[in-house]
């Protein structure tokens, strides 16, 4: 009687430097390793692949994926195309390679370097590989610092230009924009008086019409960077340097230097204690329910932790602007729903016939072509100033966000989204503050909170997540691609349901 083939699932991946800079190729990569596994006579169940992740940690999703997967011993031969696709670190490699191995009793094989890693021989060419993979890893690092060194120290900048600058047509330099640089003169000038507080100049920026390079309002903490920055003067940073720039000046060291010995004496004598790190679970993807803008993440000294809404702070309209919730209440009540996330049985099944369903995929592509026409009109509304720069940023969003949510996944894709919210409540009381703002962040787009009632709104899932929630027990979709636990304070009747927020 013959042996059942063995079960393989190949692992690729490509970080976006390597893309970008060396030309490595997913595709190259899979298709040399079916190649191999079909010579095997091996079946392929499944492939692993994670696109603009470093090997550098092994916080990578299809990676994750994938050693769940054999965990749950779901296949026999694990395949890369090369040693470093896996990890480039010595000790990730050497844990989970041991893992596989030992514990798993899982074949473990790199089509390039051929070795096999049940033999002594193996074993000992795999230390070598992986030593050399860390190495190459820490080269292409030193490789684009280098690159920065070389700009740096040829007077060149690095990154994004500081306001009071312009891209040089034609040429690598940064040219000054004369009228930004008045106001780099007058807020300078004014600081070294020694009299004005940064807020202080922020506002004197703001009511003489300057906005930042992103069209904001100038905020205290947006003018503390901007007036110890050296660039100002004609110099360049390169990590801890300050080499001479190419760039023409605006201000003078003397002026630059007063301005840095003010803030000295208005700070005093510096604290004896070390600044306190926060943690926050949904910083970033908490927005404000009535303006559809992020809260901001804030601490005190007294250890209290908040998120906040900042538009008074930006120039812009909320009517819950300025208010706060502590973030250990809405950390809480998020920590709550995810624990209840369970998937009934039968799920897998749902999600073939969703993605088998082209009714729905129709329905889907007329509803995208409503949300594209509304684009349309907004942006028509705004151009004839029937709207305001902010009703139209806000309407704008809402429609773009609910477009994201009118995507139906491949089966593939479903089905691994699947597999890891089947796991999320059983993992969350084990997980550390760091993981679990990893888990949040994995699946959900963006949370919504009304700072005015005082309580979670929604929560709006990335798209493989989207047909997992509407199949929850306990879950109620209260807005088109929104979707909240039945216990979360709702608001209106069934004509609101999968209403979008705008108006338009």
């Amino acid at each position: 009687m013959s042996e059942d083939p063995k079960r393989a699932v190949l692992y690729a991946r490509v970080s976006s430097d390597e893309q970008s800079q060396l030309g490595l190729s997913i595709e190259a990569q899979l298709r040399e390793m079916r190649n191999f596994v079909a010579a095997k006579g091996w079946v392929i169940i499944h492939e692993y692949v994670d696109r603009g992740y470093s090997g550098r940690t092994d916080k990578r999703p299809a990676f994750r994926d994938m050693i769940d997967d054999a965990r749950s011993n779901r296949f026999d031969v694990l395949v890369v195309h090369k040693l470093d696709r896996f990890s480039r670190s010595v000790l990730d490699i050497l844990k989970y390679w041991r893992d596989l191995h030992q514990d798993y009793h899982i074949g473990v094989v790199s089509i390039t370097e051929q070795f096999d890693f049940t033999t002594p021989q193996g074993q000992l060419q795999f230390h070598i590989m992986a030593a050399f993979a860390e190495w190459y890893s820490a080269n292409l690092s030193q490789e684009t610092k280098k690159g920065k060194r070389e700009r740096a120290y040829s007077g060149l900048y690095n990154g994004i230009l500081p306001f009071g600058y312009r891209r040089q047509k034609g040429a690598k330099d940064a040219e000054i924009d004369p009228r930004e640089a008045e106001a780099v003169r007058m807020a300078y000038e004014h600081y070294a008086t020694g009299v004005y507080s940064d807020q202080q100049i922020s506002d004197m920026l703001n009511q003489a019409g300057y906005r930042t390079h992103r069209g904001r309002l100038w905020a205290k903490d947006t003018m503390r960077d901007f007036l110890r920055n050296p660039f100002y003067t004609g110099k360049v940073k390169f990590y801890k340097e300050y080499l001479p720039g190419n760039h023409e000046p605006i201000i003078g060291q003397e002026l630059f230097d007063a301005c840095q010995r003010v803030r000295e004496v208005r700070q005093g004598t510096p604290r004896s204690h070390r600044r306190i790190v926060y943690q926050y679970l949904v910083n970033r993807i908490l927005i404000c329910n009535k303006c559809n803008r992020m809260l901001r993440a804030q601490g005190n000294a007294a250890g209290h932790r908040y998120y906040r809404e900042m538009s008074r702070m930006r120039g812009l309209h909320c009517p819950d602007a300025g208010k706060a919730v502590r973030a250990d209440e809405v950390e809480e009540e998020i920590g709550r729903a995810f624990q209840d996330l369970q998937l009934p049985p039968g799920w897998q099944k749902y999600l073939k016939d969703q993605a088998d369903d082209q009714d729905q995929r129709a329905q889907i592509e007329a509803r995208r072509a409503r949300l594209q026409e509304k684009l349309r009109r907004l942006t028509r509304m705004y151009a004839d100033l029937s709207i305001s720069e902010a009703e139209y940023s806000q309407d704008r969003q809402v429609v773009l966000t609910e477009l994201g949510g009118l995507v139906l996944p491949e089966e593939e894709e479903m089905t691994k989204a699947g597999r890891y919210l089947a796991t999320v409540g059983d993992v969350w009381p084990k997980a550390s503050p760091d993981e679990k703002s990893q888990i949040v962040k994995m699946v959900l787009e963006r949370i919504y909170y009304d700072l005015g009632e005082g309580h979670l709104v929604s929560m709006v899932p990335k798209p493989p997540f989207l047909p997992l929630f509407r199949l929850t027990p306990g879950m109620v979709e209260v807005r088109r691609g929104e979707f909240a636990p039945s216990y979360w304070p709702q608001k209106g009747g069934e004509g609101d349901k999968n209403q979008s927020r705008s108006g338009v």
